[in-house]
Order: structure tokens, then C-alpha cells, then sequence
């Protein structure tokens, strides 16, 4: 019994916690219409910040592909330092 209480708990918290992600989004294209877009922004600067993170720890897993990324970044930093000598 203790168990079953404590699973719909569980599912009652998390039913919440995406019925405030889901008025806070809404919340956000409302705001957006009247020209206030820094909800948005947050949002997409969350979501940008897991893209890159797990874009970067895939990269981790491809040894070959992190020695290319890590040739053109330093092969475009001399570029550009090349550019600010001229």
C-alpha cells in the first residue's frame, strides 16, 4: 500500500511539473506576440546549452572526429590571427 501511495505521488509531482512547463511555454508565445521575446530567448539558450553539451560528449565518443574539431579550431585561430596582422 505504502508503495502505490508513494508511485502517485510520484505521478501526481511529475504530472505538475509538466503542467508548469506547459503554461510557462504558453505563458512565453503570449508574451511573444506582444513583442517580448526574452522568454523565448531563455528557452532557446536552455535548450542550445543540452544541443551543444551533448553534441560535445558524442564528439568525446569519436576520436577521429574530435582530431578534425580540433584541427579546424586551431586552423581557423591562425587564420584569424593572420587576418588581424594584415
Amino acid at each position: 500500500m505504502i508503495n502505490e501511495l508513494n508511485r502517485t505521488f510520484m505521478e501526481v509531482a511529475v504530472m505538475h511539473i509538466l503542467a508548469f512547463i506547459l503554461i510557462f511555454v504558453v505563458g512565453l508565445i503570449i508574451a511573444a506576440c506582444d513583442g517580448n521575446y526574452s522568454g523565448i530567448a531563455a528557452i532557446g539558450k536552455f535548450v542550445g546549452f543540452f544541443v551543444l553539451l551533448f553534441a560535445v560528449l558524442w564528439l568525446f565518443t569519436q576520436p577521429v572526429l574530435l582530431i578534425i574539431a580540433i584541427r579546424l579550431l586551431l586552423n581557423s585561430d591562425v587564420q584569424t590571427s593572420a587576418n588581424l596582422k594584415k
